[in-house]
């Protein structure tokens, strides 16, 4: 378990406490320092989707960020009394780099730094996905399309809840003051647009799959009309016709039916399709 105090007021009590797999034990004693009740200990549940509920005394809330493994990982947030009790699991999204002090200072104020750095981390892992898609549209990289379509689906769905639980979280008027609000705003605004940008993401990997399924069908047609010639000769000489039989004989003509004929006939074949613009 890593435990520390990301905020602190100008009294130096603790604003923001940030867990890491906490304990049961861990986590009463931080909600304890924070003047709130205990929250329930299930920081080892990934269920990542934001969600947003109102507790007897604040809110309780979940948000997602990409953690360093490159996975969408929830970050469980408990507001009350102006305070900010975070719990991440051990892979959760990093918030390393945050200076505590001097840090905001309101409960609201470090909900906004974190909603902000989450929101970023989405942005980051959406832009990675779509180069992805862009590889594979290009040609570049055959990749694994369901891999990056199930990545797809899942960011798409949560960036709307997300979206939602930050519009909703920029009116609760108790938690989040002004200035937290007004980038609360900005961040809804960021999730709009990475709805936007997911959009356009998805046709593009619709028509880099389309494109890859034409070709696989390009592909297979070529191969059937190869062997049509192949397949036309083998039935005509082998119907067994008595002239056939009394009169076609010997190696050389086993070379010459056998062996050149349909080499020309494949040849003509792939040099009227390759004339058609068809290979």
């Amino acid at each position: 378990m890593t435990r520390g105090v990301l905020a602190r007021g100008r009294d130096g009590e603790p604003i923001w406490i940030d867990l890491v797999d906490p304990g049961p034990d861990e986590l009463a004693a931080a909600a304890r320092e924070l003047g709130m009740d205990p929250p329930a200990h299930d920081a080892g549940d990934d269920a990542t989707l934001p969600r947003l509920r109102r507790a007897p005394v604040g809110v309780s809330l979940a948000l997602v960020g990409v953690s360093p493994d490159e996975r969408l990982r929830e970050v469980r947030c408990h507001v009350a009394g102006g305070r900010l009790l975070t719990v991440r699991a051990a892979a959760g999204p990093s918030l390393d780099g945050l200076d505590p002090s001097p840090g905001p200072s309101t409960a609201g104020r470090a909900l906004a730094v974190l909603v902000d750095r989450l929101v970023t981390s989405l942005v980051e892992h959406t832009d990675d996905v779509a180069a992805a898609v862009g590889d594979l549209g290009l040609g570049r990289d055959r990749g694994d399309l369901a891999r990056i379509r199930r990545a797809l689906s899942s960011l798409r769905r949560v960036v709307v809840l997300q979206q939602d639980v930050i519009g909703r979280l920029a009116s609760e008027d108790d938690v989040v003051d002004d200035a937290a609000a007004r980038h609360l705003r900005d961040a809804y605004g960021r999730m709009g647009q990475l709805g936007t940008e997911l959009e356009a993401t998805r046709e593009a990997l619709h028509d880099a799959a389309a494109d890859r399924e034409n070709d696989v069908v390009r592909r297979l047609t070529l191969i059937a009309v190869i062997f049509l010639p192949l397949t036309f000769l083998t039935g005509f000489f082998g119907q067994n016709f008595p002239w056939l039989v009394e009169h076609i004989g010997g190696v050389w003509w086993f070379v010459a039916l056998g062996l050149v004929l349909p080499t020309l006939a494949v040849g003509a074949l792939l040099l009227v399709l390759r004339r058609s613009g068809w290979v």
